[in-house]
């Protein structure tokens, strides 16, 4: 399910609250508490560190947080491995830790659009689909069109937002009009020479919406022909938090608040 939550993986973030010479050593941008470390210990929260970043790509979440645990005790106060804590409180789904978690790293990162991105993908697993949408859209403006994995993931997400939102009976015809036309300009915007699979995946869900499955499913057989199952891992588990197609492992979970 959030395997596409984003972390910051290994190496150390700066805080960018600017050093005083009073400063108590917790007020010490990061880099330099952690050169403070003796050098075994900085070995030591590196290895802990690469250990749980590798860990999680392997959904082993209890033995994560051991090593975020290590982590901690080691060197207080790393936005890395306190977002990365709150992607195993996702795959949980504990979201309302997860997002305590998140708001966390995001006062020390100055609003990273990598934790935004999980805020906002928080609010997706949950179907808060007017949030998600909004939080993707200061999102999308932040990411550059030329980052095409993370840009154009947000754009589908968004795109998926637009269609519930264009679907529920609180939305306004007026409103619903002006989605409808956005749902399409998005979904001509791609096509097979895009570097993401977002072409395939955005026709993959047109035709899921017709409840044409036949239409969908070889959409998708497309881009896995084409793309790793690394990459679609991402696109997959979106459609199945989306409700578009069935869990592996059987049954969708039900959002929780």
């Amino acid at each position: 399910m959030s395997k596409h939550l984003l972390y910051f993986g290994i190496h150390l973030g700066v805080l960018t609250t600017p050093l005083l010479s009073t400063a108590s050593a917790e007020e010490l941008p990061l880099t330099t508490r952690f050169s403070n470390l003796p050098e075994e210990q900085r070995k030591q929260y590196t290895e802990h560190s690469r250990e749980a970043s590798r860990l999680f790509g392997l959904k082993r979440i209890f033995e994560t947080l051991e090593e975020i645990h290590h982590c901690e005790k080691l060197l207080q106060g790393d936005p890395n491995i306190i977002n990365l804590k709150g992607a195993c409180y996702v795959e949980f789904r504990d979201f309302a830790k997860a997002r305590e978690v998140f708001q966390e790293a995001l006062a020390l990162t100055n609003n990273s659009v990598n934790v935004l991105f999980n805020l906002a993908e928080l609010e997706f697993v949950q179907h808060q689909w007017k949030a998600c949408h909004e939080s993707l859209k200061v999102i999308e403006a932040k990411v550059p069109n030329s980052t095409a994995g993370m840009h154009r993931l947000v754009v589908f997400k968004s795109f998926l937002c637009k269609i519930k939102l264009a679907e529920a009976s609180e939305t306004s015809e007026e409103e619903k009009q002006q989605l409808e036309k956005e749902i399409t300009e998005i979904s001509e915007s791609y096509d097979f020479r895009d570097d993401s699979p977002i072409h395939y995946y955005l026709n993959a869900s047109l035709a899921f919406r017709e409840d044409n499955s036949l239409d969908a499913d070889r959409w998708i057989g497309r881009a896995r022909r084409i793309f790793p199952a690394a990459v679609l891992s991402s696109w997959q588990d979106t459609l199945i938090e989306y409700g578009y197609i069935r869990s592996f492992y059987g049954g969708d979970a039900e959002p929780q608040q």
